[in-house]
Formats: structure tokens, C-alpha cells, sequence
């Protein structure tokens, strides 16, 4: 209301109207206020309880994740230490290694001066002698006086006397290291006085030398005669065509040895082309979570350009022969692996024969596939950078692997158009045969079964291990290729290094015992295959050319004159009467057509050059090899190192 109707103050009518009733209102007002107080101080305690619970609820959370980061971190740091430990110990045999060639040759640059002077008053003397020469009254000339160290030394390194005395001290024919007309008519007029070379020449020009240069004598010393031989032979020999899988020929071979005496087949091979199949299904896997794994390194990285380089080759050793036949006890993987079938469920077929172009295309498929997912990783990684480093690392891998599956589906695809739809590991198969007597058989049962129940029981494959020689390193010692396998999560590639005379000694054992014997070695070296020779002596080189090849085992790995390039079974060996091995009987996988109806004969000096591992099984294996086996703690070959190519 406006004030013009406002009562006047003068009108006692109206003052017992608006005489207002002040003690209630105030007491109704206090009570109000409380009530609103008490409310508030309610919802106020309400508030802070909830942001109390809440803290809680976070402070609870943090330390969780703090101690999984905790946990995480510790774990890091252990493997970080034990990674550190291998690398400390490694680098410190080798620098103890350079250390002892270091003092060697102070030692030598010590003794050089003597050996200078000696050979100066050599040279006095000689021409001292020639100037007297043809004098009646001439006496021999006395002898230059070696120090008597010098001389103990020289007589304990007959390779320093060789060198030291193969020293020139003349000045070199061309002084910036180019060729020059005079060295050119120097040399030739050098090789015209030699009868060798001038031999050599005139038949040579017009011949394949290898074929040539045959030595009539180790052709007759190395005999397919055998006194200590396996009791049993295994037939038909095998071949693998134009294919790189001599690795898998020599396990089956060695696995149908007492399968077929089991059964009283007369002839029986197991399918090789079956184990070449998911061999190359789980390689192309392997590779692929090595690119999600090393997504982070550079493309031109040595590491990315090795594995990239051959990502599915034909190629493989024992242990992942093993994990293709049957899971390692120790993994906890989702299935039993592949087991083995008889090769008339699973023949050989066009690509699994002549595999070139199935590799090529593989290859070329598996690279485009890397580059795929290492750009997936790299954008995964910034769409999951708000979360921590776990569960980043998780959700990073969970869509790369997805993405893995689509394009191992299309692997499968390409595999089963060249090779064949395989029999599936744990499905029933009905194999139908004649024994020896030829009574008839049928087996049913699943490829991991048949292997299972038809390995042998005392010296398996899957229970073997290998033993090398590799003179680079020392001796005694575990050693491991890193990223080298076919099966992810699989049994890694284990070497036990030892030297050559035990390799033999595992090989004499298994034969006495009546087990064949897996090998890997160097068969292009020194060998021929028409004859089925494989023998140092084999050609005359360096009589036809007046040379002398001198490169040992370990420097021939140093310079990649020599790795382990084929895989095959040692069956008989011959020996002394002192029992040491003079030649050996090598079941090839070559065919028929080769050597004597398919086997070599290995002379034992071949052995020692270009045999790089032997097969034993634990039961025949020397304690002392068994020990540095499961000692664990390998150290770590490169992936590019000669004893990481595959057979």
C-alpha cells in the first residue's frame, strides 16, 4: 500500500487494531532460526562426512596405485639389475679375453727387437759366409746368440717364429696402396716359374675345378663302412626338394626311428609339410608381436632391420622343432601344440616343396602388416595417454593384438591355398596301413596323441638339448639367441658350448645306445654330394694353386666364412682301436640320387671344422653339460650372430 492509506496515529479505534503481539513473533522467530540453524549445522555435517568418505575413498585408491607402481617399479628395477648382471658379466670375460691378447702381444712387441737384431746378425753372417765362399781354408760360422728368454719364448710359439720370420722389411712396391704395372709384371713373372701354377693354368682354364681338383686318396679313405652303427635303418631316405626345411626332415627322421619300429612298417615317412605349415603360421605370429614389441625403435634400427630382413625363412633348430611337436611343461599355453601325422594324411604339395614364392609372398605381406601396426601402436599410445603407464601399456597392446588377429587370419588364408587344409591338433585322424608282414592296422586318434604315444620314452626330442662348439666363445657356458623362435611364449634356443672332442663323445654314446643324432653344420664346405663326401682333404687346392687356406673354426665365424646351414642325422660312426672316431654316417635329406643311396660319410677332421651342434638327450647327456643347462642365466647372442642362422 502507498502512504496516503495509512491509518492515522490519532485514531484510538485503530490502535486496538494493529497493536502487534511482539512476544510471540520473536519466540516463533527463535524457534524458526534454531530449526534453520540446526538444519544447516545438519546438512552441513552431512557434507562433510560425504567429502570425508570421498577422501578416504581417494587416499585408499592413491595407495593402491601406489603400490602396484611400487610393485611395478621394484620389478623394473629387478629385471633392469639381472639384465645388467648378464651384460656386466659378458663385457668382463670379454675384456679379460682382450686383456690376455693385449699382454700376448706387449709380449710379442717386447721380443721383436731381439728377434730384429737376431735376424740382422743372421743376415751378417750369411753374407760373411758368401764372401769366404769357395775358400779351402772356410769354418763354419758360429751362431747368433739368442737371449735366453727370448729363446724359451720362441720355442713355445712356433706361430710367432712363422710370422715374425714371414716379416718383410723392404719398402713397399706402391707407396698410396694402388696397383701399379710393375706389381702386375712382378706377380705374373712370380707364377710363370712355379710348374704348379703353370699345371694348374693349362687345365683349369677349361674345367670346373672342384670337380678336378677330387682327391683320388680321400675318396678311397672315406669308406660307407661303418663298425659302430644303429642296429635299425629307416626307410625310404628322404628328400626335401628346393626347400629350406632340412631342420624338420632331420627331427622327423629321427622321430619315425622308433615309431616305425613300433609299428613294423617297412617304409614310412611323417608328414614334414604338416609341421612346415604351422611352423610358418606361428612364425608369421612371432614376427608380428616382435613389431608390436619394438614398435618404439627406429624402422632403420639394426634390430627392426634384421628380424625384417628374412621374417619367415624356411629355416629353424631343435627347440623349435619341439615347440611345433608338444608344449613345454613349464607353459602354460592354450593347447598341447601340433603333434606329428603320417605324411600320407598330409602330402607334400607344390609351395611346401618349392617354397620360394610362398616366402616371397609372406614376406612381403608381414612387412606391409609391421608397418601397419607399429603406426596402430604409436596412435594408440596418444589416444591412451591419460592413463598410467600399465594400464596404458594394456589397452596399447589389447588393440594391436586385435588388429594382429585380422591379418593372421589372412596368413592362414594364403597358407591353406598353397599347402593344403592341415589335419587340426586336436581332431581324430584314421591312419589305415600294412605291417612288415603285411598284416593290416588302423590307429585312430589326434596328431598330439599319435606323437605322444608313439615318441620314445627314454631319449624324446622334447627332453634333448644342444651342445655346440663355438670357439669364439668360452667354453662351458649357456648361451641363447635373443629373438629367435617360432612359437611366441614358446621354449627359447638353448646352446651349451663345449668343445668339439665332447660333441663326439655325445655322438659315440648316442649311437652305442641306439638313438640317431640330429646335427647342424657347414655342408657347403669342403664337400660333394654326387659322392656323399664331406672331408677336408677332399679337393687339392692349395696344391693347385700353391696357397694355403688358413682360417680357423672361430675365425671363419668372425668373418662369416662359415655358419650352421643345414641340419641332418648321424646314424653309424667308425672307430679306432684306441675308440676314437674316424668317420661318420650322415642320413641326408636330399634324396636317393646323392651320395650312397642318400647318406654321406663325414670324415672326423670335417667334423672338427664345420660341425657346429650335436643333439643329446638328457639321459645320455655328461653331467657337466647338464649342470650349465639348468644353471639357467644364459648369456646373449645377438640376433645377427653366426650362431643364430637357422639349419
Amino acid at each position: 500500500m502507498n502512504a496516503n492509506n495509512l491509518p492515522s496515529t490519532g485514531d484510538s479505534t485503530n490502535d486496538q487494531d494493529y497493536n502487534l503481539p511482539t512476544g510471540d513473533i520473536f519466540a516463533n522467530m527463535r524457534e524458526l532460526v534454531a530449526k534453520h540453524t540446526e538444519q544447516a549445522r545438519g546438512d552441513e555435517r552431512r557434507q562433510h562426512q560425504r567429502a570425508e568418505t570421498q577422501l578416504r575413498e581417494r587416499i585408499q585408491f592413491l595407495e593402491e596405485e601406489l603400490r602396484k607402481s611400487k610393485q611395478d617399479a621394484e620389478k623394473a628395477v629387478q629385471e633392469v639389475q639381472e639384465m645388467h648382471s648378464r651384460e656386466i658379466t659378458s663385457l668382463q670375460q670379454k675384456i679379460s679375453g682382450l686383456e690376455e691378447e693385449n699382454k700376448r702381444m706387449q709380449d710379442y712387441m717386447a721380443m721383436y727387437p731381439a728377434v730384429l737384431e737376431a735376424l740382422r746378425k743372421l743376415e751378417a753372417l750369411i753374407n760373411k759366409e758368401l764372401a769366404y765362399m769357395g775358400s779351402s781354408q772356410s769354418k763354419q760360422a758360429d751362431a747368433p746368440e739368442l737371449d735366453e728368454k727370448l729363446s724359451a719364448n720362441l720355442n713355445g710359439d712356433s706361430d710367432l717364429v712363422t710370422r715374425l720370420a714371414n716379416v718383410s722389411l723392404e719398402a713397399p712396391s706402391s707407396t698410396d696402396g694402388s696397383l701399379t704395372y710393375g706389381e702386375l709384371k712382378a706377380w705374373d713373372s712370380e707364377a710363370n716359374k712355379d710348374p704348379k701354377v703353370a699345371l694348374s693354368r693349362t687345365v683349369l682354364d677349361h674345367t670346373d675345378m672342384s670337380s678336378a681338383l677330387i682327391s683320388r686318396s680321400a675318396k678311397i679313405a672315406d669308406a660307407h663302412v661303418f663298425n659302430t652303427r644303429l642296429t635299425y635303418q629307416a626307410d625310404p631316405i628322404t628328400n626335401q626338394l628346393s626347400s629350406g626345411r632340412c631342420w624338420l626332415f632331420a627331427s622327423t627322421n629321427v622321430i619315425r626311428y622308433d615309431l616305425s619300429q613300433k609299428l613294423r612298417l617297412k617304409e614310412f615317412q611323417l608328414s614334414q609339410s604338416y609341421l612346415f605349415f604351422y611352423d610358418k603360421l606361428e612364425k608369421s605370429n612371432y614376427f608380428l608381436e616382435l613389431s608390436i614389441e619394438l614398435a618404439d625403435l627406429p624402422l632403420d634400427s639394426r634390430l627392426v632391420s634384421h628380424i625384417s630382413s628374412d621374417p619367415i625363412g624356411d629355416g629353424g633348430q631343435l627347440d623349435m622343432a619341439v615347440n611345433l611337436l608338444e608344449d613345454c611343461p613349464q607353459e602354460l599355453l592354450r593347447h598341447q601344440r601340433y603333434g606329428v601325422v603320417p605324411q600320407s594324411l598330409y602330402p607334400e604339395s607344390y609351395s611346401s616343396s618349392y617354397s620360394s614364392r610362398l616366402d616371397r609372398l609372406l614376406t612381403t605381406k608381414l612387412r606391409e602388416y609391421s608397418l601397419s601396426l607399429r603406426a596402430l601402436v604409436s596412435n594408440a599410445e596418444l589416444h591412451f595417454s591419460h592413463l598410467d603407464g600399465v594400464q596404458r601399456k594394456e589397452r596399447v597392446l589389447a588393440v594391436a593384438r586385435k588388429k594382429k588377429e585380422e591379418y593372421m587370419s589372412e596368413v592362414y588364408r594364403i597358407l591353406t591355398v598353397t599347402l593344403g587344409v592341415p589335419p587340426k591338433p586336436d581332431e581324430k585322424f584314421t591312419f589305415e596301413y600294412y605291417d612288415v608282414d603285411e598284416k593290416f592296422h588302423t590307429y585312430v586318434g589326434t596328431p598330439v596323441e599319435f606323437y605322444k604315444q608313439h615318441k620314445n620314452p627314454k631319449y624324446s626330442l622334447s627332453d634333448s638339448f644342444s651342445l655346440v662348439n663355438d670357439p669364439r666363445n668360452p667354453f662351458a657356458t649357456l648361451f641363447t639367441v635373443d629373438k629367435l623362435g617360432n612359437v611366441w611364449g614358446g621354449r627359447p634356443v638353448t646352446y651349451v658350448n663345449t668343445t668339439s672332442e665332447k660333441l663326439k663323445d655325445a655322438v659315440i654314446a648316442s649311437i652305442k645306445a641306439g638313438h640317431p643324432v640330429f646335427f647342424g653344420c657347414d655342408v657347403g664346405q669342403s664337400s660333394h654330394s654326387g659322392f656323399g663326401i664331406m672331408d677336408t682333404s677332399l679337393y687339392e687346392y692349395e696344391n693347385a694353386f700353391n696357397i694355403k687356406l688358413g682360417l680357423t673354426k672361430a675365425q671363419r665365424l668372425q668373418t662369416g666364412e662359415s655358419a650352421m646351414t643345414h641340419a641332418m642325422v648321424i646314424t653309424a660312426v667308425h672307430l679306432d682301436d684306441q675308440g676314437k672316431p674316424v668317420r661318420y654316417r650322415v642320413e641326408n635329406s636330399w634324396g636317393p640320387a646323392v651320395g650312397d643311396k642318400g647318406y654321406f660319410v663325414m670324415s672326423d677332421s670335417w667334423f672338427d671344422e664345420f660341425v657346429y651342434q650335436v643333439v643329446v638327450p638328457r639321459k645320455l647327456a655328461a653331467a657337466e653339460h647338464i649342470k650349465v643347462l639348468d644353471g639357467g642365466n644364459p648369456h646373449i647372442y645377438p640376433p645377427w650372430d653366426p650362431m643364430g642362422t637357422l639349419a
